[in-house]
């Protein structure tokens, strides 16, 4: 732990480096790695980027060829390249709530240190827009300042949810599927909101 504090108050985060014991482990970090090169390598040719988040239907976007970038991966990087710490004390100091979901905050500490040089990877690139599903009041909050900090549009995807779901509702995901679509009045709020979600990445990115 001494040897983790004295990496993050220098700024060079050396922590204990990661073993990797399992073949999957070696393979899944370098896929992550190969499509985060991909996505910098297409915003430098001038292609729009999407930074999203869980429970948002990015089907949408692959459709759309846009390269896309999920935050939680990002927090979840920075956890594994043990530089974690270093960003959530970033917001602590900011006087922010040391209870905050530390993967949803953690990208906001590293835009606000405005370094995106000493980030893994060369760090994100700059997006066109975010897309974030409608969760608690903190995601919501944290994901307008951080298109208020990168100066681009905010696109919130609302879904809904029932007032009283039923004992069997939780039992299984068939359930949870079945009873989500029960209402027809629900099927058409998901279109439209959906059809509004394309309709916004069409006009931030110009693709269709």
């Amino acid at each position: 732990m001494e040897k983790m504090e004295k990496g993050v108050e220098s700024g060079e985060f050396k922590g204990e480096r990661s073993r990797k014991f399992l073949k999957a482990s070696k393979i899944v970090m370098e896929y992550q790695k190969q499509h985060y090169q991909e996505v910098i390598k297409r915003a430098s040719q001038g292609e729009p980027v999407i930074w999203t988040n869980v429970g948002v239907p990015y089907e949408i976007m692959y459709a759309m060829d846009l390269p896309i970038l999920f935050t939680l991966h990002w927090s979840a990087l920075l956890a594994a390249k043990q530089m974690a710490p270093h960003y959530l004390s970033v917001l602590n100091e900011r006087g922010y709530f040391r209870d905050l979901c530390r993967y949803c905050s953690m990208p906001l500490g590293y835009l606000f240190e405005n370094k995106p040089e000493d980030g893994p990877w060369e760090g994100l690139p700059i997006p066109a827009a975010l897309v974030v599903e409608t969760m608690d009041d903190p995601i919501l909050k944290i994901w307008e300042l951080m298109a208020k900090k990168l100066k681009v549009p905010l696109y919130i995807w609302d879904h809904t949810m029932n007032v009283e779901p039923p004992r069997a509702f939780w039992e299984s995901v068939e359930n949870i599927e079945a009873y989500s679509y029960k209402e027809g009045w629900r099927v058409d709020y998901a279109v439209k909101e959906t059809e509004g979600l394309i309709n916004f990445l069409e006009t931030v990115t110009g693709k269709r």
